[in-house]
């Protein structure tokens, strides 16, 4: 049984050694032939065999897939067959899909017998490649027949590569795709670097720099594994291995800097932002100290391994943040995630899992293009919201100084009138009456100014904490008696008063409604003629709402002034230089706006102006009462709107 199970197993690898070592036919009708599952490799780890013993060698082992050997010092030979039909296209195209490996040989044997090799690679200067491509390519010329093929490949990066045999239109519409889509990569990165740029420039968000030059270090290393950027400038393999290891390590800083700024760590926990960047930064310099002193694997293999450490981390830390309701962490995590797929696609696609498309062979420049929009996006939205918080942190400061500032000019009129009316008394102790009286109707007057201003301050901060009806103190009230209150400071010839089918009792904070009528009434009073007459109309109507109308006859409003009539501190042209603190009209709003109502106003310069006063009824239903004692509980009323049903 043993025995007959050996025998299979050995059938089975014979099978899959000469599956591997399968020639490769050519097929003109074929564009492009991948060679995986044709080729057998060797392993030289220390790189010094020559063609000849390479292939006199006992160690070849058949390459089911694509080539993957990961970090390695050694030099890895490929060698297979290639069968070419009679009348079949002689010249093909040999591709080695790594832009990063440092030395490819191709050799093949002429026509006496003898190897013959040609070089490419970045211990190659690109002008000396045998075509200008970018990745290694190769022109072989195949008469029909087999034709032996043999290659070297060498790398300080991980050795990975797809090796292909193309038609030489094939690889050029292929390459014209390639290019297609490196410069619509170039082109976008290009565009959000400099969105970025300019935004940190004009806005000074740290936030923003620190994404510039993350993104720049991105876009270096994903057009330098293109092999584009070493081509275009004919680089030596020294420079290119100093550039490439030194953006990596550079690139460690620069994210973790930049992704603790988008979770706002320095806020939130700065002593982990602290310890962060500190153990991030000391890494980033031991891996580029290996490389300069010749470690090139170790060092890379330590910023990436690092770089998979940190990434975990902090998509476990965003999590963490995101259940706390973090919305930066929200972001950040999605646009990591894209990123790591990308990644992760990259790595299947080395190591042989998925097929080699434009799609596969590109996923990590799309997804970090992905990865940068969605962050870039962000950090315009993470300023705006902030900008509005702080116009909303200074308006709020300068209302508050206009605040002091009318306070202290509003207080100081009427205290120097009752000083300079009481100076008067103590300096005529003995004058006539009427003077005597008169004086003393002016502190009383100031006194009453003062009193009324201390009232408007008080409404005016309990309204700023009020943010919906539900603050009111809603009470049934009786209307005649409000009215009566509301018209008290001023004789009876001044305000003539008409109310008709008013409700019994009409649901309202009393307090603050008799406010806004006395508003109303005092900015009558000052806008109109001594002799003229301030008109009060209240109508109430079938559905137990308020129509309340004020028409004075005074110096009237410009239009261009009544859209900011009601605005808080606003007074108008004909207000300068009459007394008033610009909130009257503003509590006005602000009261019939809690209670469901509006204000309207029409004016005519010269000629007056009216206010009208639109208040819907609030059912008794809307009135919650608790506790044993039976009190008003403040409650959202319930509006009915009167007035839209009439």
């Amino acid at each position: 049984m043993i025995r007959q199970l050996i025998i299979t197993l050995c059938m089975l690898l014979t099978c899959a050694v000469s599956q591997a070592q399968t020639p490769v036919t050519l097929n003109p009708q074929t564009e492009m032939i991948p060679l995986a599952g044709h080729m057998s490799w060797l392993n030289d780890p220390h790189a010094k065999l020559s063609v000849e013993s390479a292939r006199a060698a006992a160690g070849w082992r058949p390459l089911p897939g694509e080539l993957h050997a990961g970090f390695t010092a050694a030099a890895v030979w490929l060698r297979f067959d290639v069968e070419q039909p009679r009348a079949a296209q002689r010249e093909w195209l040999l591709e080695v899909d790594n832009a990063l490996l440092d030395d490819v040989r191709l050799y093949q044997q002429d026509a006496d017998g003898r190897w013959t090799n040609l070089r490419a690679g970045m211990s190659v200067r690109h002008s000396a490649w045998p075509l200008d491509t970018r990745s290694p390519t190769f022109r072989i010329d195949l008469s029909p027949g087999r034709h032996p093929l043999i290659l070297r490949l060498q790398a300080r990066t991980p050795l990975y590569s797809a090796i292909r045999l193309w038609q030489p239109q094939g690889h050029n519409a292929m390459s014209r795709s390639e290019s297609l889509a490196l410069g619509v990569y170039i082109g976008m990165f290009a565009l959000l670097t400099l969105f970025q740029l300019f935004f940190w420039i004009s806005t000074r968000e740290s936030v923003s720099g620190a994404y510039v030059v993350y993104a720049s270090l991105l876009f270096l290393l994903g057009l330098m594994a293109t092999g584009y950027v070493q081509n275009a400038l004919d680089w030596p393999g020294s420079i290119t291995s100093f550039v490439f290891s030194l953006a990596l390590c550079i690139i460690l800083i620069a994210g973790a800097r930049y992704s603790f700024l988008q979770l706002e760590l320095p806020a939130i926990m700065p002593r982990l932002s602290r310890i962060g960047l500190r153990l991030v930064g000391g890494v980033s310099v031991i891996s580029y100290a290996l490389v300069l002193a010749g470690y090139f694997s170790l060092a890379i293999g330590l910023a990436q391994g690092l770089a998979l450490l940190g990434s975990l981390f902090m998509l476990g830390l965003a999590i963490v943040l995101m259940r706390r309701g973090h919305v930066p962490a929200q972001i950040f995590f999605v646009s990591l995630c894209i990123l790591k797929v990308g990644l992760v696609i990259r790595s299947l696609r080395i190591a042989g899992m998925l097929e080699s498309n434009l799609l596969t062979d590109y996923s990590f420049q799309v997804s970090a293009i992905l990865h940068l929009i969605i962050i870039s996006q962000f950090i315009v939205y993470r300023y705006n919201a902030l900008k509005r918080v702080l116009s909303v942190e200074q308006q709020a400061r300068q209302e508050q100084q206009d605040f002091v500032g009318m306070v202290s000019h509003e207080f100081r009129t009427p205290l120097a009138i009752i000083n300079t009316s009481i100076e008067q008394l103590a300096a005529n102790l003995h004058a006539p009456p009427e003077k005597t009286l008169n004086r003393c109707t002016n502190i009383k007057n100031a006194a009453r100014r003062m009193s009324d201003l201390m009232d408007e301050y008080l409404t005016l901060d309990r309204l700023e904490s009020t943010s919906s009806p539900a603050s009111l103190q809603l009470q049934p009230c009786r209307l005649p008696k409000l009215l009566a209150d509301s018209t008290v400071d001023w004789p009876r010839e001044r305000i003539r008063l008409t109310a008709r089918d008013l409700p019994e009792n009409f649901i309202c904070d009393a307090r603050l409604l008799q406010i806004a009528l006395r508003n109303l009434l005092a900015n009558a009073h000052r806008h109109s003629p001594r002799d003229a007459v301030i008109e009060l109309d209240v109508t109430g109507d079938a559905h137990g709402g308020l129509l309340v109308v004020v028409n004075d006859h005074g110096d009237g409003i410009a239009t261009d002034e009544i859209p900011r009539l009601f605005q808080k501190y606003f007074r108008g042209r004909s207000a300068i230089a009459k007394p008033g603190a610009g909130l009257g009209l503003f509590l006005v709003d602000r009261i019939v706006g809690l209670h469901g109502g509006r204000v309207l106003v029409t004016s005519t310069l010269g000629a007056g102006s009216t206010f009208e006063i639109r208040l819907p009824a609030i059912t008794p239903r809307s009135l919650a009462f608790q506790g044993e004692a039976g009190t008003a509980a403040p409650v959202r009323p319930r509006v009915v709107d009167s007035i839209a049903k009439r």
